[in-house]
C-alpha cells in the first residue's frame, strides 16, 4: 500500500514545466508583448489553455505552432514562433 500511495501525485501544474513545449496558438498572440494571446498545450499530461506573450516583430496568428521560452512571473507564457520550412 505505501508503494502505491507514493504514485500519487499533488495534481499541482508547475508552469515552469512548460518551458521548451510546443503548443499551438488558439487566440492570436499580438507582436512586440503589446498584450496576451492564448495558447493550447500539454503541460505535466495536462491539456490546458495558457495565457501567451511575443516579443517577435510579427502576430502569432491562430493555429500556428509555437515553443514556450520563460514563464514570467505572473505565469504568462513568452513563445516564439517556430519557423515554417
Amino acid at each position: 500500500m505505501r508503494g502505491i500511495a507514493r504514485l500519487q501525485s499533488s495534481g499541482n501544474l508547475d508552469i515552469r514545466n512548460a518551458i521548451g513545449k510546443v503548443g499551438q496558438v488558439y487566440l492570436t498572440i499580438p507582436a512586440d508583448g503589446k498584450s496576451a494571446g492564448k495558447v493550447n498545450l500539454t503541460v505535466q499530461e495536462q491539456f490546458k489553455e495558457f495565457s501567451a506573450m511575443t516579443t517577435a516583430n510579427e502576430p502569432i496568428k491562430t493555429g500556428e505552432y509555437v515553443r514556450v521560452v520563460s514563464v514570467s512571473d505572473t505565469g504568462v507564457l513568452m513563445v516564439e514562433p517556430i519557423n515554417k520550412q
